[in-house]
């Protein structure tokens, strides 16, 4: 999909509610708070050949200055990154998810994005458990076309008769958007999913008839380096410069007349079924 700038004042018109239901500032302590986020750690590709080991460490992913902030690092043809996640901690079925991100420079083979699992992956695995990407870039297909920076895609797996089914759509930003920060949004209702960056609409789908995309999901945020999105799977490869930062100001959901909060860190209902109560 082109960035079409005539969409731009419909999409501006778009709005969410002023106060998120549960949101992540960023704005105390040194870590991502252990209420909330864990971490996923190691090596071995991910399933996507990829060529980073995500750690823990303070080196790779930190809390500064009100933000977020995932750092790859490289060290002769190693390198290593950062990945964290919700599971357990967060769920959110239906509502409008809201990040403001500044991705680094990608070109070429890092690949950040913005994510969630369905709450049954450790039992049913992926693609059964469903997956719905809100951002991510850094595809070959990007690279290729000398749009690395500017392509964005919003895409979603699941499983359908044993068979991995999916379906994304990319949208190519009118200039680079490395080094700056943009706002993401994706608006999950019982009918379809849709997402946007800065109010312009990347993707849409329609999920009434499948059942899967209708339960709880947690949140994932990372910067990989290199895999098969990348098309780049050889650390020889990789020309992005480094240390690369992936920064992240908020990430926040608001109840769109829908939303369902779970998980151990969601101390009350949602406010919405409050009110009925």
């Amino acid at each position: 999909m082109k960035f079409n700038t005539e969409d731009v004042a419909e999409k501006a018109m778009l709005s969410t509610p002023l106060d998120p239901i549960w949101s992540a500032e960023f704005d105390s302590g040194t870590a991502p708070d252990d209420d909330i986020w864990s971490y996923d750690l190691g090596d071995g590709g991910w399933g996507n050949s990829e060529l980073q080991t995500y750690t823990g460490d303070a080196a790779n992913v930190r809390v500064e200055g009100g933000q977020l902030i995932i750092t790859a690092l490289k060290q002769g043809s190693n390198f290593t990154s950062a990945r964290i996640k919700t599971e357990d901690k967060l769920t959110f079925k239906y509502g409008t998810l809201e990040a403001r991100i500044q991705v680094p420079d990608l070109g070429n083979g890092l690949w950040p994005a913005l994510w969630a699992l369905g709450h049954k992956f450790s039992s049913v695995g992926w693609p059964a458990c469903t997956e719905i990407i809100a951002m991510e870039m850094g595809v070959e297909g990007a690279i290729d076309a000398g749009v690395v920076n500017r392509r964005i895609t919003s895409a979603a797996h699941w499983e359908c008769n044993n068979l991995h089914e999916e379906y994304g759509l990319t949208l190519d930003h009118p200039s680079d958007i490395d080094g700056s920060f943009h706002t993401y949004r994706m608006e999950w209702t019982p009918t379809a999913i849709t997402t946007y960056i800065d109010n312009v609409q990347i993707w849409t789908m329609n999920i009434a008839g499948i059942p899967e995309f209708h339960e709880p999901h947690f949140l994932l945020l990372n910067l990989a380096v290199g895999g098969k999105h990348t098309g780049i799977c050889d650390s020889g490869g990789i020309t992005a410069p480094f240390p690369a930062e992936c920064r992240v100001d908020y990430i926040r959901i608001f109840d769109n007349g829908y939303a369902v909060l779970g998980g151990s860190s969601v101390q009350s209902k949602n406010p919405r079924e409050e009110v009925m109560c």
